[in-house]
């Protein structure tokens, strides 16, 4: 684009664009990073939200989500769990770092030191995160840790069948 340079960042051992640096090119720079970033937490939480919503408030919506290719052609509410887990730990780890880009191209922040460093390794954690999300949120691996729990309270049924799928 032509705006904003690269700054080193504590503790030296790190480069990204200029989001501390007080020329014009770099501000433009981290508000348009910042409002981008700002857009797509919201979209995404957005869309999300009334996906689930629609889909939990009308269960005839179900049939149109149903895969036919599986036996059971049923929407297994693991997705949903998947979906919601996802989206959280998505804002959950971007938001701090488009936070403090804002603040720093707003004047409300001027230090380089620690703070960035975290927020960008929290935002680094989301790559990886997210597999293990898909992992642990499978319907196999849900039903074995609901059976699990069942189990240590003392209520072994077969309820969690109707819970995940």
């Amino acid at each position: 684009m032509g705006v904003g340079q690269e700054n080193l960042y504590f503790p030296g051992s790190w480069c990204y664009f200029d989001f501390v640096g007080n020329t014009t090119g770099n501000r433009v720079m981290s508000y348009i990073y910042a409002l981008i970033g700002i857009s797509i937490l919201s979209v995404t939480s957005t869309i999300n939200a009334i996906t689930i919503y629609r889909i939990w408030r009308d269960p005839d919506r179900l049939r149109y989500l149903e895969d036919t290719r599986r036996i059971s052609g049923s929407l297994d509410s693991h997705v949903m769990i998947f979906i919601s887990a996802v989206t959280v730990v998505f804002v959950i780890l971007w938001t701090p770092l488009i936070v403090v880009v804002f603040l720093h191209a707003a004047n409300i922040r001027n230090e380089n030191n620690e703070v960035e460093l975290w927020f960008l390794r929290m935002t680094v954690c989301n790559a990886i995160v997210d597999p293990w999300l898909y992992i642990v949120l499978r319907k196999e691996s849900l039903e074995k840790i609901i059976y699990i729990l069942r189990q240590c309270t003392g209520n072994p049924s077969q309820e969690n069948e109707a819970l995940i799928s």
